[in-house]
């Protein structure tokens, strides 16, 4: 609705209803005017009889009629005036009804342009709201962040003088804001850095404008500590500083985990020496130096002998802690004349000498430390209640003529170290051009003895034992020997060691266990006498927990009497783990089993656990046998037999090669002889033709039997 129509509408529609009104009298009055002609023309037909009565009607009706001509005529005058007014009020209406239509164009174009400024300037606001709302949220992340943070923050002029440091700050340093404010940071320097250090960070910082690094810093509780340092320069429009803000994070557990992670890295968990990763770069570094110098160093392997032997018996525990000793004693006698004592693994220790000008002077120097160690080394030692005798063997080469990279050391000086070990334990020994190619050989038959068993190249030979006063043939011993189709017979003194080593000794051991078993049983079924049949055990063998389960089982196998079998075992082996030789002879003396201690003098015995022993035969070394030419190798092979005797043990006498020998070991009380004046080992076809000719009264002659 237009403002015209809104103002003059109503009076419009007022001057409608009356013209109405009067359309509806004319209407009315045209009606009246029909009922009377019509009435008229009845009156006529009707006749006189109401020609008066019709006639002052008739003269009521033309005043009436003249009445309503008159009232008419004044409608249609009214009707005119109203028609007149209505076309001037609809034409006045019309004109201002435009004029608001063109006012309200105008009013409503200023309002969408007043519109679009407002809205214009609402989104300029909700965007300065915005922004600002974020500025609000970043100051206070930013504060928060400064007062979260596990970072210490310290904020300080352009002087560098601190107006504020948040919580982590003080719970490094120890100083709260009030202690710090106004100060200079360098009130909290170790002391570990100089003058240059602290002009190069400020030189950084003021050219780059920045500067990070690690830094020693001492807390409130005088405590130095490291931290990681990053200092920022803060500037102005203008470039120019106005703050410097400083960053610093703690780094004391990292440099603990770092120490940790290196301790694992770089030294042995059990004994604390360098392991073999950091001797081994210490060794290279050596290297480099010393062909940069031009001077010599030596390089010392030491194992333990026998080591893998307690593992076996006593456990892991025990060895673990013969390790730490031996670290420990290492350690006191050397330190602080060597660069470097390390564990390379196992049982392995290795000596670095660094330094020497000559030849002479390092194999010398070299000679020392190994004999220094070998006889600090050499002595009994109560681990856990177990008595152990430690011995080492040492192998030492030399460089640069030995190798001049780390990897030919190394081999060189462990081919050193096995060679001392194959030439009696408890020794060193030099490294030399001929020990390549005996390493050589010794990995070929190790490969090959691999084979041996199952390719039938082993047999066995078997060597009398003699009774003293009669020479009957009372036992023998069974001696393993190895026919290799490419390299020959070899001596059982090179591979039994190598197999010992490689861990075959055990199937090996077996082997002859039961072979001798049952040979001894089968030449009682050939109605022989029955002899004493003799068998070394092997240390890894003596060591097995279920030793005495296996003998048993190869007894039961072979149906032969424990009565007739003989074990023997070396005196180091005895001696080595005596606790637990004790517990394991005693068991086997329970089953009716001989027992006998070979290489008697050759190690390190104790009275007191031969006693415990409870052995039935001694066996005299033949070192000793072969020197009893002297008085004073008489008087004490005498003695070795007399203190048997007193132990109600027998004694046999190994490798006697003459009639002299033999008859100052009768003379002297020996029980039973062994050796090449009598018999050497025999296969078993001659010891069968032997004992054939025994029990018919006609001993064969020696130098008519087959040996090897």
């Amino acid at each position: 609705m237009t403002s015209s129509q809104f103002f003059y509408d109503p009076l419009r529609v007022q001057l409608l209803d009356e013209l109405k009104q009067v359309y509806i009298k004319l209407a009315s009055s045209e009606q009246d005017k029909q009922d009377l002609v019509i009435s008229l023309d009845a009156t006529t037909e009707h006749g006189d009889l109401l020609t008066r009565e019709l006639l002052n009607k008739l003269h009521e009706f033309h005043q009436q009629l003249e009445c309503f001509e008159q009232e008419k005529q004044n409608l249609y005058r009214d009707k005119a005036d109203l028609e007149i007014s209505l076309a001037t009020i609809t034409e006045t209406t019309d004109l201002f009804q435009q004029e608001l239509i063109n006012n309200r164009y105008h009013l409503e174009a200023e309002i969408n342009k007043r519109n679009q400024k407002l809205e214009l300037q609402n989104q300029q606001l909700q965007k300065e709201i915005q922004e600002r709302k974020k500025v609000e949220a970043q100051l206070h992340l930013a504060a928060s962040v400064f007062q979260a943070s596990r970072e210490g923050i310290i904020i300080t002029d352009a002087h560098a003088n601190i107006i504020s440091i948040n919580q982590a700050y003080t719970d490094i340093t120890g100083y709260t804001e009030a202690e710090c404010l106004g100060e200079n940071p360098r009130f909290m320097t170790s002391g570990k850095h100089g003058n240059n250090f602290y002009q190069r960070m400020w030189a950084s910082i003021l050219t780059l404008g920045h500067w990070s690094g690690e830094i020693w810093n001492r807390r409130k509780s005088k405590e130095v500590y490291p931290a990681w340092l990053s200092i920022s320069a803060v500037k102005n429009e203008v470039g120019e500083i106005t703050h410097f803000v400083g960053i610093i994070t703690d780094n004391s557990l990292q440099k603990r985990s770092e120490e940790k992670i290196k301790q694992l890295a770089y030294y042995d968990a059990l004994t604390g020496l360098p392991n073999r990763l950091l001797f081994q770069e210490h060794l290279t570094q050596a290297i480099k130096r010393a062909q940069r110098e031009n001077h010599r160093l030596a390089l010392l392997l030491i194992n333990i002998d026998g080591f893998k032997d307690i593992n076996d018996a006593l456990g892991h525990p025990v060895g673990d802690k013969v390790l730490c000793y031996t670290a420990k004693y290492l350690t006191h006698i050397l330190e602080p004349e060597t660069p470097m004592i390390a564990r390379l693994g196992g049982d392995e220790f290795t000596v670095l000498i660094d330094n020497l000008e000559r030849i002479q002077d390092e194999i010398e120097i070299a000679a020392q430390i190994a004999t220094r160690i070998l006889s600090n080394l050499n002595h009994a030692v109560t681990i856990e209640g177990h008595e152990i005798f430690l011995s080492t063997s040492i192998g030492i080469a030399i460089y640069p003529q030995d190798g001049t990279e780390l990897s030919t050391l190394l081999k060189n000086v462990d081919i050193a170290k096995y060679e001392a070990k194959n030439k009696g334990r408890n020794s060193y020994r030099f490294f030399t051009k001929n020990d390549n190619a005996e390493a050589h050989k010794r990995l070929t038959l190790q490969n090959a003895l691999r084979y041996a068993l199952e390719r039938e190249e082993l047999f066995l030979c078997y060597q009398p034992l003699l009774e003293t006063n009669t020479k009957n043939i009372m036992g023998v011993e069974a001696l393993i020997r190895w026919q290799h189709p490419s390299f020959g017979m070899i001596s059982p003194a090179e591979f039994i060691p190598l197999a010992e080593e490689s861990g075959l000794i055990i199937p090996i051991g077996e082997w002859v266990l039961e072979t001798a078993c049952r040979q001894s049983h089968h030449w009682q079924q050939q109605g022989f006498t029955p002899l004493l049949m003799s068998v070394n055990l092997s240390v890894r063998q003596f060591n097995q927990p279920d030793l005495i389960d296996r003998i048993i089982k190869v007894l039961q196998r072979t149906d032969l009497s424990p009565n007739w079998l003989k074990l023997e075992i070396t005196e180091s082996l005895a001696m080595n783990c005596a606790t637990k030789t004790v517990q394991t002879l005693k068991i086997l003396k329970s089953l009716g089993i001989h027992l006998a201690i070979d290489d008697f003098g050759t190690g390190y015995s104790s009275l007191s656990y031969l006693k415990q022993f409870n052995l039935d035969i001694l066996k005299i070394d033949r070192s000793f046998v072969a020197d009893i030419s002297t008085e004073n190798d008489i008087t004490l092979v005498t003695s070795i037999i007399k203190m048997a005797h007193g132990l109600n043990m027998q004694v046999v006498a190994e490798g006697v090669e003459t009639e002299q020998q033999f008859d100052l070991l009768r003379a002297n009380g020996c029980d039973y002889v062994q050796g090449f004046y009598f018999y050497k080992p025999l296969v078993e076809k001659d010891i069968t033709k032997l004992l054939a000719q025994q029990e018919s009264g006609q001993l064969i002659n020696v130098s008519s039997a087959s040996f090897f």
